[in-house]
């Protein structure tokens, strides 16, 4: 997206052919390595988060991190999260893609991420566990 060459660039956006190779690819390695003397994962080995990712089969995962993230969504309509966001969004007049203007703390955002965080076994594997 051009509003993100600002953040990123120089980036290379590989071709859509290429793209599908490298989701096929990623979605064949298994979230973390488990042997009975070696145990691999990129963050945090929580049992719970574990035990969800056992249960995942190879080429399944984009499709299980989306319905966390959709928990999470309906969680946050569920709990009136959605409502407080929308407010903290309608007094920050500027946006929180702006690159001239620093957005205060928004707590409701704040916690809404924090639950995306750790609703989601994935990326509590994968990036650790907010507090």
């Amino acid at each position: 997206m051009a509003r993100d060459h600002e953040k990123y660039a120089p980036f290379h956006r590989p071709t859509p052919e290429r793209r599908h190779k490298i989701t096929t690819f990623l979605s064949r390695l298994p979230i973390g390595l488990e042997r009975h003397d070696l145990r691999v994962i990129h963050a945090a080995w929580q049992e719970a988060q574990i035990e969800a990712g056992r249960r995942l089969s190879l080429g399944c995962v984009r499709d299980e991190y989306d319905c966390w993230e959709q928990v999470a969504q309906q969680q946050a309509q569920e709990t009136a999260l959605e409502e407080r966001m929308s407010k903290e969004l309608e007094q920050w007049q500027h946006g929180l893609e702006n690159s001239q203007y620093q957005p205060p703390f928004l707590h409701a955002h704040a916690e809404h991420e924090a639950n995306k965080q750790i609703l989601n076994p994935l990326k509590v594997l994968t990036s650790g566990v907010e507090q």
